[in-house]
C-alpha cells in the first residue's frame, strides 16, 4: 500500500529542497567553486522557487 504525501508535506519538501540548494550555492561561492554571477543567477532562481512554494501555501 502506497501512502501519498499530503499537499502540506509536498510543499514542505519543495521548500526544504530549495533551502538545501541555497546552502549549496552559498557553500560553492565560499569555497571558490562558483563565480559571483553564476551564484547570483542560482540564488535568484532558488529564491523564486521558495516564493512559488509560499504562494502555493497561501492559496
Amino acid at each position: 500500500m502506497e501512502i501519498k504525501p499530503t499537499e502540506g508535506q509536498t510543499l514542505v519538501s519543495e521548500n526544504d529542497t530549495a533551502s538545501d540548494m541555497l546552502g549549496r550555492v552559498i557553500g560553492s561561492v565560499m569555497y571558490g567553486n562558483m563565480d559571483p554571477e553564476e551564484a547570483s543567477n542560482w540564488l535568484e532562481h532558488e529564491a523564486g522557487e521558495i516564493a512559488n512554494t509560499l504562494d502555493k501555501v497561501r492559496e
